[in-house]
């Protein structure tokens, strides 16, 4: 997957970042490349459909057939449409996807074959989608694009590609521009367009980037400030178990001996919370989800799965080394004498004094923040719009 990049077009002299792309582009860029192992053309759009005497509105994606060899799909059923298929003027074949085949056909396994009218055109459906091919499109209907070399629609098409192994997305841009300013003398507004070519997930994603980063810092200050809290607690509790300690050493325990135990009640405590945190985080993130999973791609989901659950223990367990090492080292320190335990029981104070500092610099950095964002929110939702909005829908 890391192999898989966006293609557009972009054109700086008329404003736009984003134009689309062209067929003439794309047919020149797919034959005299030299870094993509395959890129293909899609567009998507809406037809009638008509079938068995009931009619509705689908979606529908029109690709070139190169699609099987950038995606790499396995059909659920039936097979994915050929180059020949994709030739202007050939018989027309589709592919439903996997809702629809659920939703509409009842996953009836004999619909291979079967022929639905499209704006008129007989379609005989030949495959099934797989759940993977949402990611590109959640249309109902796939279709071979059939569209000539020469077409004149203009720039009104998605481009997607796989690079060769090992070929960066920079190097792949550089080769595109190259071929694509080879054709301007065929194609004079190749002058003013030019190739873009981004990582898929940085195309689909990139907008979340800025805001998901921002949440993890403010989780990971949330997680410093809890484990400073436990770790002074277990200081804390260190004073108070010091003469059993103590008493330990002097019948002649190892330190590390003490300290393995120390550790292992910090673990335990680290494995109850690590799964009470978890089950927590997973219901708790649903509520946030929930509202917001229109935001987002279909096939971007924030399920509960083995990823999840191992990083939550493992970031427990590195927590419980980190934090509760050091409370283990103090609590076992040896204690001669009343002068050393005066001087020991100073510096624990210290150490407290620091955590509790740390904790309320933490705390105030989270609260300013928090404060100023919702404040943006507060006043994005004041502006004026520069038209009038009251009693009108």
């Amino acid at each position: 997957p890391e192999q898989l990049v966006d293609l557009d077009e972009r054109a700086p002299d008329w404003n736009l970042e984003y134009v689309s792309m062209a067929v003439p582009d794309f047919m020149g860029w797919r034959e005299n490349n030299r870094t993509f192992q395959s890129m293909a053309l899609y567009q998507v759009r809406g037809m009638n459909m008509a079938s068995e005497g009931t009619a509705r509105r689908v979606g529908i994606m029109r690709t070139t057939h190169d699609i099987d060899d950038v995606l790499r799909l396995e059909p659920v059923l039936g097979r994915i449409f050929t180059e020949e298929e994709d030739i202007p003027d050939s018989p027309l074949v589709g592919m439903l996807s996997i809702g629809f085949w659920e939703r509409d056909f009842a996953r009836d396994p004999d619909v291979m074959g079967r022929v639905v009218s499209l704006d008129g055109q007989p379609v005989e459906i030949i495959g099934v989608l797989p759940e993977a091919a949402t990611f590109l499109s959640n249309q109902d209907l796939w279709l071979p694009l059939q569209r000539p070399v020469n077409d004149t629609e203009g720039w009104s098409f998605s481009g997607i590609g796989r690079l060769r192994p090992g070929v960066t997305v920079e190097q792949a841009r550089a080769d595109l521009l190259a071929v694509h300013r080879g054709m301007i003398d065929a194609r004079p507004v190749n002058e003013t367009t030019s190739p873009v070519i981004d990582s898929l997930r940085d195309r689909y994603l990139g907008d979340f980037r800025l805001g998901s980063g921002f949440l993890l810092g403010a989780v990971g200050i949330v997680l410093l400030i809890a484990c400073a809290n436990i770790a002074g607690l277990m200081l804390a509790r260190g004073m108070d178990r010091e003469p059993e300690i103590s008493v330990r050493l002097a019948l002649g325990a190892p330190r590390a001996r003490v300290v393995r135990q120390l550790l292992s009640e910090s673990a335990l405590l680290a494995v109850i919370g690590g799964i009470a945190g978890t089950a927590l985080g997973s219901w708790a993130s649903s509520l946030v989800i929930r509202p917001l999973a229109l935001r987002f791609p279909s096939w971007v989901t924030f399920d509960l799965d083995w990823r999840f659950v191992g990083f939550s223990l493992a970031l427990s367990g590195a927590s419980v080394l980190l934090f509760g090492l050091a409370p283990a080292l103090r609590a076992s320190a040896s204690n001669e004498g009343s002068t050393r335990r005066s001087t020991i029981s100073a510096e624990r104070r210290r150490g407290m004094n620091l955590l509790v500092a740390g904790e309320v610099a933490l705390a105030l950095v989270l609260l300013v923040v928090g404060g100023l964002s919702a404040l943006d929110i507060w006043k994005l939702g004041q502006a004026d719009p520069g038209y009038t909005t009251e009693r009108i829908m």
